[in-house]
C-alpha cells in the first residue's frame, strides 16, 4: 500500500515537474518571442531576464534526471528527500510566478514601446509630409521668385526704354526751343535792322535836305570868313576824301541806333565808313548812318579792338586771335600767336597788320603769307592801345599801363623811343596827328588828353575839363581831319569837344544815356563824328 502511494506520489511529482518544465519552456519561448519585438531599451532588459530563466531551467532540467535516477534506484524515497522535493516544487512555483510577473511587465513595456514606436512613425510621417509640403512651397516660391525677377527685368528694360524716350523727347524739345529762340532772335534782329534802315533812310533824306541848305549857308559864311569851317592853307591842298569841308564841329544829335547788344569796345573810321567792335563778339560796318555789314559772332568773347582800311576789316579780342575779313564779309585769316587778350590792332598796308596784347608783346603779321608772324617786340609794361600814322611809314606808337608812350621801328624791329610818365594813370587811347607823323594825341586815366611831340619828347597841349571823366581802360577819342579839334565822351554820357590850339573845351553835347567809351572823327560834310556807349548804342552827330 505504501509502495503504491509512493509510486503515485512519484508520478505526480514527475507530472508536476514535467508540467513545470513545459511551462518554463513555454515561458522562455514567449519571453524570447516578446524580446524580439521589443524596443532597444526593453530588449536589453528582456534578454537579461530570459538568460537568467534559461539558466534556472537548465539547472532544473539537470536536476530532473538526478531525481529520476534516485527514484529508479530507490523506489522508496526517504521522508527527507520528499520534503526537499516539495520545497523545490514550491520554489519552482514561486519562480514561475515571478517569471509570469516579469513576463507581464515585459509585455506591458513592449506595448508601451510599440505605442511609442507607432507615435514616432506617425510623427515621422507627419514631419515627412511637412517637409514635402515645405519643399513644394519652396519650389513654388523659387518659381514665383524667378517669375518676379523676369518681370523686374522686363520692367527695368521698359523703364530704360521709357527713360531713353523721355531723354530724346527732352532733347528734341530743347532743340525745338533753341531753334525757335534762334529764329525769334533772328526775326527780331531783322525787324530791328529793317527799322534801323527805315529810320536811317529817313534821317539820311532829312540830312541830305539839311546838307544842301547847310552847304549853301556854309558857302556864304566862307565868303564872309565866318562859321566853324577851317580850310587848309591853300585850296589846292584840300584832300578829295574830305570834300570841301575839312572838319565840321558837331552841333546836335543826328541818328541814334543800337548795333550791339552790349558795350561798344572800339570805334574806327575810314573816310565816311565807320567800324564798331562790341562786347557781343560782333563787328559792325556803318555807312550812311546804318549798319551795312556784320562780322564775327562765331565766339562768345568780346571783341576789344578793330580797324578798317584797304578794303579789309580787322578785329581782336579776348580769344587771343586776330581775325581778318574782306569788307564784303569773306573771312581772310584767323591769326594766332598772342598769349593774352588783344587790346589793339592796326592795318599798316594791304598785307601788313600790327597788334598788341596783354602778353606784353607787339607783333607784325604778313597777310600775304597767310598771316605768318614777321616780328615780335616785348616790353615790361603792359600794352593798352596802339596807333599807326595815317601818312604811312614803318613806325607805330603804343600806350602803356605805366602812363608812358613807346615808339617802335617796325623795319628794324626795335624800340625807337621811350617817353615815360606822360600820364599819371593808364594810357587808354593813342592816335597820330592826321597830317603830322611826329605828333600824337593820347588819353589817360587822369582824365586828360595830351598832344605830344615825338621828336622833342614833350607835351605840346593838355586838354581837360572839370566835368570830364572817363571810366574805362579802353576809352577812345577822335581827332578832326585837320588835327585842330578833339572829341571824347565822358562817364556822364556827354560829348566834349576841344580846340587844340587854345586847349579850351568849346562844346559839350548831350545825347547818350550811358557812359561814352568810344569816339571816331571821320571826313565829309555831315556826320563826321560818331560815338558809342556802354549800352551798345551809337550816335551819328550832325
Amino acid at each position: 500500500m505504501s509502495s503504491n502511494n509512493n509510486n503515485n506520489t512519484f508520478k505526480d511529482n514527475n507530472t508536476l515537474q514535467g508540467t513545470t518544465i513545459i511551462h518554463r519552456q513555454s515561458s522562455q519561448s514567449s519571453q524570447s518571442s516578446q524580446s524580439s519585438q521589443s524596443s532597444t531599451v526593453a530588449a536589453h532588459h528582456s534578454t537579461t531576464t530570459t538568460n537568467n530563466n534559461s539558466n534556472n531551467n537548465n539547472n532544473n532540467i539537470t536536476k530532473l534526471p538526478s531525481n529520476n535516477n534516485n527514484n529508479n534506484n530507490n523506489n522508496s524515497p526517504s521522508p527527507s528527500s520528499h520534503s526537499r522535493r516539495n520545497n523545490n516544487y514550491w520554489k519552482e512555483d514561486e519562480e514561475s510566478e515571478r517569471l509570469r510577473t516579469e513576463l507581464a511587465a515585459l509585455r506591458k513595456a513592449l506595448d508601451e514601446t510599440t505605442s511609442l514606436l507607432s507615435k514616432s512613425q506617425r510623427s515621422s510621417l507627419l514631419q515627412s509630409s511637412k517637409v514635402t509640403s515645405l519643399q513644394s512651397s519652396l519650389t513654388s516660391s523659387k518659381a514665383a521668385l524667378q517669375t518676379s525677377q523676369s518681370e523686374i527685368t522686363s520692367l527695368q528694360t521698359l523703364n530704360a526704354a521709357l527713360s531713353a524716350q523721355l531723354t530724346s523727347s527732352k532733347n528734341s524739345e530743347t532743340q525745338l526751343i533753341n531753334r525757335m529762340l534762334t529764329e525769334k532772335q533772328s526775326m527780331i534782329t531783322q525787324i530791328t535792322e529793317t527799322t534801323d534802315l527805315l529810320t536811317s533812310l529817313k534821317s539820311e533824306l532829312e540830312r541830305t535836305k539839311k546838307e544842301l541848305a547847310s552847304a549853301l549857308l556854309e558857302l556864304a559864311e566862307i565868303k564872309e570868313g565866318k562859321g566853324d569851317v577851317v580850310l587848309r592853307k591853300s585850296e589846292g591842298e584840300v584832300s578829295g576824301n574830305f570834300g570841301i569841308f575839312e572838319s565840321m564841329i558837331p552841333k546836335s544829335v543826328g541818328t541814334i541806333f543800337r548795333p550791339h547788344s552790349s558795350c561798344v569796345m572800339d570805334l574806327k573810321c575810314s573816310g565816311t565808313s565807320y567800324l564798331t567792335a562790341g562786347g557781343d563778339s560782333y563787328l559792325k560796318l556803318i555807312k550812311g548812318g546804318r549798319v551795312v555789314q556784320s562780322y564775327g559772332g562765331q565766339i562768345v568773347q568780346p571783341v576789344c579792338c578793330c580797324d578798317v582800311g584797304y578794303g579789309k576789316i580787322v578785329g581782336g579780342g579776348v580769344d587771343k586771335v586776330v581775325r581778318v575779313w574782306e569788307e564784303g564779309g569773306r573771312s581772310v585769316a584767323n591769326i594766332q600767336g598772342h598769349g593774352g587778350k588783344i587790346v589793339g590792332v592796326n592795318i599798316l598796308e594791304a598785307t601788313k597788320v600790327v597788334s598788341v596784347a596783354a602778353d606784353r608783346s607787339l607783333r607784325l603779321w604778313d597777310l600775304g603769307r597767310r598771316g605768318s608772324m614777321v616780328s615780335t617786340n616785348k616790353h615790361p609794361s603792359s600794352f593798352n592801345c596802339l596807333s599807326a600814322p595815317l601818312t604811312g611809314g614803318s613806325t607805330c606808337c603804343t600806350g602803356h599801363s605805366d602812363g608812358g608812350l613807346r615808339i617802335w621801328d617796325l623795319k628794324s624791329n626795335a624800340l625807337a623811343a621811350d617817353i615815360p610818365n606822360i600820364h599819371t594813370g593808364n594810357v587808354t587811347s593813342v592816335k597820330y596827328h592826321p597830317t603830322e607823323s611826329s605828333v600824337v594825341f593820347c588819353l589817360g586815366r587822369d582824365n586828360l588828353v595830351k598832344v605830344v611831340d615825338l621828336r622833342m619828347c614833350e607835351v605840346l597841349h593838355t586838354l581837360g575839363h572839370v566835368d570830364f571823366r572817363i571810366g574805362c581802360n579802353w576809352t577812345s577819342f577822335g581827332v578832326s581831319p585837320d588835327g585842330c579839334n578833339v572829341a571824347c565822351g565822358s562817364t556822364s554820357g556827354d560829348l566834349f569837344i576841344w580846340d587844340v590850339a587854345s586847349s579850351k573845351m568849346i562844346k559839350k553835347l548831350k545825347g547818350h544815356r550811358e557812359q561814352v567809351v568810344a569816339v571816331a572823327w571821320g571826313s565829309g560834310g555831315e556826320g563826321q563824328v560818331v560815338s558809342g556807349d556802354k549800352g551798345g548804342s551809337v550816335i551819328v552827330w550832325n
